[in-house]
This record gives C-alpha cells, sequence and structure tokens, in this order.
C-alpha cells in the first residue's frame, strides 16, 4: 500500500506532489481559500486536498486526545 499524501508530509522526504497538496489544503483551511481555486493554482486533484484534509484532522483529533489526561487516565474525544 503506498503513503497518502499526509503521511508523505509527515516523513522525512515528502515528494512535491505531496507538499503541494498539504498546501492547498492549508489554504483552504486556514485561509478561506475556495477548493477549485487553490487545487488550480497548485495543480492538484480536489479529492486529494480533501482526503488530506480529513487525514490531518484524524491525526489533530487524535493527539488533542492523548494531551487530555485528567488523573493520568486518557479521555475521550470531545471538544
Amino acid at each position: 500500500m503506498t503513503e497518502s499524501f499526509f503521511q508523505q508530509t509527515l516523513s522525512g522526504n515528502p515528494c512535491t506532489l505531496a507538499m503541494s497538496v498539504a498546501k492547498a489544503a492549508i489554504d483552504v483551511t486556514e485561509s478561506g481559500v475556495a477548493l477549485s481555486t487553490t487545487c488550480g493554482i497548485y495543480n492538484v486533484n480536489e479529492k486529494a486536498v480533501v482526503q488530506f484534509i480529513i487525514e490531518r484532522a484524524e491525526y489533530d483529533g487524535f493527539n488533542s486526545a492523548i494531551e487530555k489526561k485528567v488523573d493520568g487516565q486518557q479521555l475521550s474525544m470531545v471538544n
């Protein structure tokens, strides 16, 4: 199985396409740029950007849940 673009960005040497997908995802999620616009700018597939955003949210949620501890007990993922 090949690594996803998100997994590649966590590695030490992501490919240029993975970095372009990451930049597009950041533009969409943090700067509010329209998906179709940023995909045109970076010349990447919309589906790849959406998948990256999903994987990043899962990763961030998992890490957030790990950081929330009470009396040494791990809490469930609750905002």
